[in-house]
């Protein structure tokens, strides 16, 4: 019985060993799946250009399918810069630019939001449509899209100015907004889509007064935003149980 014992131990030893190499290697090969799975989604940059007189650019509040978009300011070329991740299918975006937003609620569930019926705001929608091949010499296997944005302006919203779930929500003044411009949208093996620019007006600082007077107001829009923020995330979006087609839903806390 005890000859038998090395003999054990070399076999407890030899399983302990492939265990381990056969959890390494299952181990090694998740982030190729993961990887795979992150092709399925495409950065989308967006821009809002400034006129070039102001000193400083203020900070927006942005939303999106239940997110906070977090914004970067650039004070030398006037720019705000913002970005998201969304799903390559998507190829219909809203852009809505309003300084007030609410949320329809039933049972202490947010249902969807809304700008309120005395508010003003500027509504674009935006098709990424397919226009022409660039490589078809190379073969089937080689061809590549390219894709550009169709934009249609002064968009109405349903009658209880209910907003799309895949709108991108700009809180400023519309009044503010010149116009939006730029048709490219990558292409199919981009990874990264650029949406059309929001050009502000460039008699903003007449308009409002000063660039002191811009800055108070886009501080004030921030701070009236609080209870908005509380309905969205900064990284992950809320499934909706309500209407499985749409994208926004929060439950609240008391």
């Amino acid at each position: 019985m005890i000859k038998n014992i090395p003999f054990l131990k070399v076999f407890i030893t030899f399983c302990i060993i492939v265990f381990n190499a056969l959890t390494a290697v299952s181990s090694s090969s998740l982030p190729l799946y993961s990887q795979s799975c992150s092709h399925d989604k495409v950065l989308l940059m967006g821009a809002i250009q400034y006129p070039l007189e102001l000193d400083k650019i203020p900070m927006l509040r942005i939303y999106c399918g239940g997110n906070k978009i977090k914004c970067e300011t650039n004070n030398d070329n006037k720019k705000l810069t913002f970005a998201f991740t969304e799903y390559r299918q998507q190829s219909q975006f809203y852009i809505l630019i309003t300084e007030q937003i609410e949320f329809v609620t039933e049972n202490n569930v947010v249902l969807y939001l809304k700008v309120p019926s005395d508010a003003s705001y500027k509504l674009y929608a935006l098709d990424r449509i397919r226009t022409d091949i660039q490589s078809k010499d190379k073969g089937p296997d080689n061809i590549s899209a390219s894709y550009r944005w169709i934009i249609k302006e002064e968009m109405q919203l349903a009658g209880n100015g209910r907003i799309p779930d895949n709108a991108i929500i700009i809180c400023t003044d519309p009044a503010h907004v010149a116009e939006l411009t730029g048709d490219l949208a990558g292409s199919d093996k981009a990874t990264a889509y650029e949406l059309p620019k929001l050009i502000m007006r460039s008699d903003l600082l007449q308009i409002v007064g000063s660039e002191e007077k811009l800055h108070e107001h886009a501080d004030m829009l921030r701070l009236a935003a609080i209870d908005s923020d509380t309905i969205h995330s900064w990284r992950q979006n809320i499934q909706s149980t309500v209407n499985r087609k749409a994208k926004t839903i929060v439950a609240l806390t008391t």
